[in-house]
Order: C-alpha cells, then sequence, then structure tokens
C-alpha cells in the first residue's frame, strides 16, 4: 500500500478503537484525518457521522452521512444513522423513510428494524410495528431481540399473541 493510503488506514483503525471506547471526539478527529487523505472514503464519513451524533453536532454529523450516501447510495449504515438523526431531531417520517431504506439495502440489520418497529409503534403505528417485528422475526429468527420486542409490543398493547399460545 503506498504510504498516504497507509496513513489512511491507520486514521481510520485508530477511530475505530476509539468509537468502541467511547471516546467520540478523538474518534471524529482520525476520521476527519482519513477523510482529509482520501475525501471518498464512503464508510469514514460514516463513522464521522456517527461519532459526530454522540456528541451532539447534529448538522456535520448530517453533512458527512449525506456525502457517505452521495459516494455510495447503497451504505445501509449510512441511512440507518441518518434515520438515527431524524428521530433525534424529532423528524418522524424521514426517521421511518431512512429505516426502511437501510432496511432495503441490509435486510439482516437488526438495529435498523429495531429502531423503525419503535418509532411505528410510538407514533401510533401499532399494527404496522406488530407486522414487521413479525416479518423481522421470519426473516431472522435467531435475533433474540426482535423476539424481546415483539413480547413489549404484545405487553404495551396488552394482548396476547394467540401463536404463543399454540
Amino acid at each position: 500500500m503506498p504510504p498516504k493510503a497507509d496513513k489512511c488506514v491507520d486514521a481510520k483503525e485508530a477511530g475505530d478503537l476509539h468509537l468502541r471506547n467511547g471516546k467520540f471526539a478523538a474518534a471524529a478527529q482520525c476520521y476527519r484525518s482519513a477523510i482529509a487523505i482520501h475525501p471518498d472514503d464512503a464508510k469514514a464519513h460514516v463513522n464521522l457521522g456517527f461519532a459526530l451524533i454522540e456528541q451532539g453536532l447534529h448538522e456535520e454529523a448530517e453533512v458527512n452521512l449525506k456525502r457517505a450516501l452521495e459516494l455510495d447510495i447503497a451504505l445501509a449504515d449510512a441511512h440507518y444513522m441518518l434515520g438515527r438523526l431524524a428521530r433525534i431531531l424529532g423528524h418522524t417520517d424521514t426517521a421511518i423513510l431512512r429505516f426502511s431504506s437501510a432496511l432495503e439495502h441490509a435486510p439482516d440489520l437488526e438495529v435498523a428494524y429495531l429502531e423503525l418497529i419503535d418509532v411505528l409503534f410510538r407514533h401510533g403505528q401499532e399494527k404496522a410495528a406488530t407486522q414487521l417485528v413479525t416479518k423481522a422475526i421470519s426473516l431472522n429468527p435467531t435475533f433474540a431481540d426482535l423476539h424481546y420486542c415483539m413480547g413489549n409490543l404484545y405487553y404495551e398493547r396488552q394482548q396476547v399473541n394467540p401463536t404463543f399460545l399454540s
């Protein structure tokens, strides 16, 4: 690898380490360094967006996440993070669209299901939330959190799922 590419990889790896340790400001600096070396690194833009959201720097996060999608429209993580950002900002319809887009590109992205199910339920779309969790479980039967989510939906609706009784 050329030295410039090595520096980019090193910066991203350092950023990843900082993310895992919850050091979001340090992670953001590393991703900014990686992007300065390689401006078209979509994943670096996504990770920077995540670090920025965690710091409450929403406008800069949105810019980087949208840049990631300009570079690679199929990046489910970018759609998901934009959904999280929309949800934080109270833009429910946009959050639903972004989480749905994330799932179109990565049908096994469990966190996107969980977020979408929750936002649907909390905004009065209980039937859609229940249908989605049922679909998600059928596609991903080993994701325990989806089963837990189903139980919570039924508990919140104070219903018993007849299929659990058979």
